[in-house]
């Protein structure tokens, strides 16, 4: 039953949805409160509930150029995923270089890549 629980927790978020208009009401409270909007795991770039403008697509000659320069500056994430006794210090260390404006991705692609060579 442990088993199973462990392995339904991990799958059950995958299925997950958000009501977007729940979400946006508990995080203007949290933020309200002064609530580090981080520590409940949303990036603030994850919490730009504004309508997204889809006024580009309606025009099929302008689209060519201008998707393709648009996808250039999107920013993609991936999950990482850490033990429980990892997980404070991680969320400090991302959050002081998050203030310094560090880039972590790539510095996180450096480190790989050196351990990998090790391999």
């Amino acid at each position: 039953q442990k088993q199973a629980y462990v392995l339904a927790d991990n799958q059950l978020p995958q299925n997950a949805g958000w009501n977007m208009d729940l979400l946006k009401l508990e995080m203007e409270d949290l933020t309200d409160q002064s609530f580090d909007l981080e520590l409940v795991g949303f990036h603030p770039s994850q919490l730009n509930f504004d309508e997204i403008d889809y006024s580009i697509l309606d025009d099929e000659n302008e689209i060519d150029g201008t998707l393709d320069e648009m996808e250039g500056g999107v920013k993609k994430a991936i999950q990482i995923e850490f033990e429980a006794e990892h997980y404070e210090e991680a969320a400090e260390l991302i959050k002081w270089w998050r203030d310094k404006e560090a880039y972590i991705g790539y510095m996180l692609i450096n480190f790989l890549k050196e351990e990998k060579q090790k391999v």
